[in-house]
């Protein structure tokens, strides 16, 4: 896919694509390198979801009825099983359990087929936000890019049935795809030319009767995100619009301040914010960059 296409955050996975030689190598190396090396047992128990439990119950049984040494552990066994059944079976092995990892977590290739999967979720109670899958645009060409998946997407997922709009889906926008300066230097720029972009999704949004959550990103984007949000909660075309949202980094330690500036300005601007807490998409970031600057803190 070239760079900066955007897809879907429901359709992270491709099954069943042609397999290069090198792909196939690689997937070998990784089998061989973890697969065989883990202790499945200290797991067992551990995991939230059925599918995990039984994963790790499916490996012990395995463990149980093939003739390992005592004490050698479950890499013998795999690294037996490997050797008996050859790498690439087991190569089908894993990858057929990745779709299923990929089935359970990830709800489409598309949008299109993420909406047809998710109706019947809908109808259940679930709620889903649709994202961009992608990374920061670097040009101009890859914000368009972005900014015209917005608005498909809008489009798209406003044709669900509902007039409520808290029972209808949303979308999610990242505000570093359809800018490709989206930082607090650039603040100027940034404001004269991003909010009249953002200002279109949400007026697109508010027509489709749908919401819209202004995605978390690092932590040197949040006053500039915030400048951003209070102009689009203020403007003055969007006032009978109840669907504007923010997720919220919940780890950092102004989250709380945060909330009460959201609070008060919902209440100044006469408007119900949809806020999402969010415990740590940029957690491993943060903290390496704060390491890097050599912060104690």
């Amino acid at each position: 896919m070239p760079t900066g296409a955007p897809r879907v955050i429901c359709g992270a996975w491709r099954s069943g694509a042609d397999r290069s030689n090198a792909s196939a190598a690689t997937a070998d190396l990784l089998i061989r390198d973890k697969l065989t090396a883990q202790h499945w047992d200290s797991h067992l128990g551990h995991g939230d979801s059925l599918f995990v439990n039984a994963a790790t119950w499916a490996l012990l049984l395995g463990d149980r009825l093939v003739d390992v040494p005592d004490g050698a552990g479950l890499g013998v066994l795999l690294h037996r099983l490997v050797a008996r059944l050859g790498e690439p079976v087991m190569r089908v092995a894993v990858r057929r359990v990745m779709v299923a990892l990929g089935e359970t977590f990830v709800l489409g290739r598309d949008l299109e087929e993420a909406t047809r999967r998710a109706a019947a979720q809908a109808a259940e109670g679930y709620r889903h936000s649709y994202d961009m899958l992608g990374e920061a645009a670097r040009t101009r060409a890859e914000a368009d890019a972005y900014q015209a998946a917005y608005h498909a997407a809008i489009h798209s997922a406003g044709r669900a049935t509902g007039s409520d709009l808290r029972a209808r889906p949303g979308v999610s926008v990242k505000l570093s795809a359809p800018h490709p300066r989206y930082e607090f230097a650039q603040r100027e720029r940034v404001l004269q030319e991003l909010l009249p972009r953002l200002l279109a999704l949400c007026s697109a949004a508010r027509d489709a009767n749908l919401s819209l959550t202004l995605d978390a990103e690092e932590a040197e984007r949040l006053l500039l995100q915030i400048e951003l949000l209070q102009a689009v909660s203020a403007a003055p075309a969007l006032a009978d619009w109840q669907g504007l949202g923010l997720a919220v980094q919940a780890y950092q330690k102004r989250a709380p301040a945060l909330l009460d500036y959201l609070d008060s300005m919902a209440k100044r601007h006469r408007r119900r914010l949809l806020v999402r807490l969010v415990k740590g998409a940029y957690w491993d970031t943060e903290i390496k960059h704060s390491q890097v600057l050599g912060l104690a803190d």
